[in-house]
């Protein structure tokens, strides 16, 4: 599988990173903190809606205004008003009512 590389600025200038290494993406007002694989975090000075514009729509996907998730890292939806997902690194995450359809509709097309 080809990398998907994408530059996350920093103050010397950008790091470029494989997309694939994001297990998500999380809300901080302006700023957006990526949590990765090896359990590395970067703070970035874009909004989450930014990571959602760019990162793959069938890998990623966003379950609640404040998470974006790489599909990859899901191993367990649990059933509720929207819902919880929990993730490889034990994080659980709720999914919220108005985005719980376009998960479980992506989740289950990215599974097939």
């Amino acid at each position: 599988m080809m990398k998907k590389m994408i530059g996350l600025p920093t103050q010397e200038g950008y790091d470029f990173i494989d997309s694939r290494k994001i297990v998500r993406c999380e809300a901080e007002g302006a700023y957006t903190c990526i949590h990765f694989t090896d359990r590395k975090k970067y703070i970035v000075s874009k909004n989450l809606k930014e990571f959602e514009v760019i990162l793959d729509p069938t890998q990623f996907c966003r379950v609640h205004h404040s998470h974006l998730v790489n599909l990859e890292f899901v191993i367990k939806y649990y059933k509720g008003k929207g819902g919880v997902i929990e993730l490889e690194d034990g994080v659980q995450i709720e999914v919220s009512v108005r985005k719980k359809n376009d998960f479980l509709d992506k989740y289950t097309l990215q599974k097939k």
